[in-house]
């Protein structure tokens, strides 16, 4: 790291469920007496959300947040253990740039096949824009809290969408392990599905997921139209009336 004499160095700090990973930290606690760097133990991640054992979506679906004192215009280089898909280390990159910091590198112990690249190629982006559609993809990224651009995603992360042959088979299992790792209920009017993916296969035009945090999310597939929004809100705005209206009114 000769050519960043000034850097902060910086590792991975997260919650697993055996407990803090250390390795990080150990890795470096190493680079940066060996090159007598300043080491940055403030900054960490503020969940408990672990990568651990998870499937490629999964993955990206697991977002981290980072917490912790970041110097303005000081140069940084994050430290890892291992790099699967670098969503971990894309995140807390963008945690410093966002907080005036700059990151100029990371160094990790290991990496799976391909995950040495961390940002995405000129190729990569311009493939993921002509199967799926710049649009289509990041509203629907934006949707999952993954990323709100393109250019965000890691190269490992955006490889992982283009396994997908279609934006259909993308969006209906990110909806599963999404439905899947909230485990929430899911209100159709007339009973509740286990599911937001059986109302998909039932042929539903669309869903209304209530979320434990108050929030509501209304999922429109394929075969939506302006009266699948007005059903949906409807089942929304029911919750809120009260036994003496909900006497006279008969949902469809």
């Amino acid at each position: 790291m000769a050519q960043f004499p000034d850097a902060t160095v910086v590792a991975v700090m997260e919650r697993e469920e055996t407990g803090a990973n250390m390795l990080p930290l150990a890795l470096a606690t190493k680079i940066a007496t060996t090159g007598n760097l300043e080491l940055n133990q403030t900054i960490y991640s503020s969940g408990s959300i672990s990568r651990k054992n998870k499937n490629a979506v999964q993955r990206l679906l697991s977002i981290k947040n980072f917490i912790g004192r970041v110097q303005k215009g000081r140069n940084y280089i994050i430290v890892d253990d291992v790099l699967t898909q670098g969503g971990t280390v894309a995140e807390l990159r963008h945690y410093i740039d966002n907080n005036g910091g700059k990151v100029v590198a990371v160094s990790s112990l290991a990496h799976s096949a391909g995950s040495n690249v961390v940002a995405i190629q000129p190729a990569t982006l311009k493939e993921l824009r002509r199967r799926f559609g710049r649009g289509k993809l990041e509203k629907i990224l934006n949707e999952h809290n993954i990323v709100g651009k393109l250019e965000a995603l890691t190269e490992s992360q955006a490889r992982t969408i283009l396994r997908f042959g279609s934006f259909d088979s993308f969006r209906t299992r990110l909806l599963e392990e999404a439905v899947s790792a909230r485990r929430e209920t899911v209100d159709e009017g007339q009973g509740t599905p286990d599911s937001l993916l059986d109302r998909l296969s039932q042929g539903a035009k669309g869903a209304t997921e209530f979320l434990a945090d108050g929030r509501r999310i209304i999922h429109l597939f394929e075969s939506a139209d302006i009266t699948t929004l007005l059903h949906e809100l409807a089942h929304i705005a029911r919750r809120y009336l009260d036994p003496a209206s909900m006497s006279v009114i008969k949902l469809g």
